[in-house]
C-alpha cells in the first residue's frame, strides 16, 4: 500500500520544522525548501521538509570543531567549567 502525506500550508510546515513562519518564507524564497503552487496557495511536501533537515545534519569531526581558544568539543565542557 502506498501511504501518501497530506501537504501542508505554511503555517503547519513552519510548525512542523519548528520554525518561524518568516524563517520558512526566507527557506521558500532562497529556493532552499521546495514549495508547490497551486495558483496562489502555496504548499510542502513533507517529504521535502524531511530532506531539508537531513542536508543540515552535521556529523561532528573532533578535529575540526575547534572552538575559543583551542578548545575542542572534547575539552569544551571541562575548559567551560573551569576543570
Amino acid at each position: 500500500m502506498i501511504v501518501v502525506e497530506p501537504l501542508l500550508k505554511k503555517p503547519e510546515a513552519d510548525k512542523w520544522v519548528n520554525m518561524s513562519e518568516s524563517w520558512l518564507e526566507k527557506e521558500t524564497a532562497a529556493e532552499r525548501i521546495p514549495c508547490i503552487h497551486f495558483g496562489s496557495a502555496v504548499r510542502y511536501d513533507v517529504a521535502d521538509l524531511r530532506a531539508y533537515i537531513e542536508s543540515k545534519k552535521i556529523t561532528l569531526r573532533v578535529r575540526r570543531c575547534v572552538g575559543v581558544a583551542g578548545r575542542t568539543a572534547t575539552n569544551w565542557p571541562r575548559a567551560v567549567a573551569g576543570g
